[in-house]
């Protein structure tokens, strides 16, 4: 019979990419500071690659130019690329 410890170190392996993609989600503000926050938005984490949304391509483009001291914010994570997207949807009514 399996020992529970090792029951759950085999659900945790399955599912790290899933809970490290909603930990970022949920320390987003505290990661990126408050004032980046509201102007991005964490999507989705694929093979070392954060995906970011933000209000429009003139910020993709400037926070692009800023990927490295992004990178050097999420620190810790299996993060080695950012790729900002713009979606102004996301930032409707939003003070950005």
């Amino acid at each position: 019979m399996e020992k529970l410890g090792s029951i759950i170190d085999n659900i945790l392996r399955q599912h790290k990419k899933r809970i490290e993609k909603e930990r970022i989600k949920i320390e987003w503000p505290k990661l990126v500071g408050e004032d980046l926050a509201r102007r991005t938005q964490p999507l989705e984490l694929k093979d070392g690659c954060l995906e970011v949304a933000v209000p429009d391509g003139a910020w993709a483009k400037e926070f692009q130019l800023r990927e490295e001291k992004f990178l050097d914010m999420l620190k810790g994570y299996d993060i080695n690329k950012i790729r900002f997207f713009p979606m102004p949807k996301l930032f409707l009514g939003r003070k950005v």
